[in-house]
């Protein structure tokens, strides 16, 4: 057994090189597909949360619309640039309270009420809605729109 000529020394050594690489290539491609799929997470979790922000914010717009239909002097009244909460009355009628509402674990809204001429006929509405991501990073989403007395 100790009789092994040079050159089945050199294939023996060859041979361990090659299995190193492989094992290397192997690890470092596992280590890219760890890394795609952690970031597919991600991306996933931040869409889902994205929609489910952007449904509040349409909600919160409907909400104005809806408090704007029944009562503008309400709306008007409340038009003073400063962040309000949404709620439901006793009669299942959409109010305006606090400074913002939790429509969902996690979510919050803010509705920003601001009058746009000097006189009682329009007002620029905000609807904002916050949520932290898995980071720790604030999301947010938001749209605005304008509503007329008429």
């Amino acid at each position: 057994m100790l009789n092994k000529t040079k050159g089945q020394i050199n294939q023996t050594g060859q041979l361990l090189i090659e299995i190193i690489i492989v094992v290397v290539v192997v690890a470092v491609m596992f280590t890219a597909l760890a890394a795609i799929l952690t970031s597919s997470v991600r991306n996933a979790d931040y869409a889902r949360h994205k929609s489910i922000a952007n449904k509040y914010v349409i909600e919160g717009l409907e909400a104005t619309r809806s408090i704007k239909e029944r009562d503008w002097f309400y709306l008007y009244n409340m038009a003073h640039g400063n962040e309000l909460g949404l709620a439901k009355d006793g009669n299942n009628n959409w109010v305006f309270s606090g400074s913002f509402d939790n429509p969902a674990d996690g979510f919050t809204r803010v509705v920003k009420l601001t009058k746009v001429l000097d006189t009682n006929e329009l007002v620029e509405v905000e609807v904002k809605v916050k949520w932290r991501l898995n980071s720790g990073e604030e999301a947010v989403v938001s749209a605005t729109t304008k509503l007329s007395r008429w």
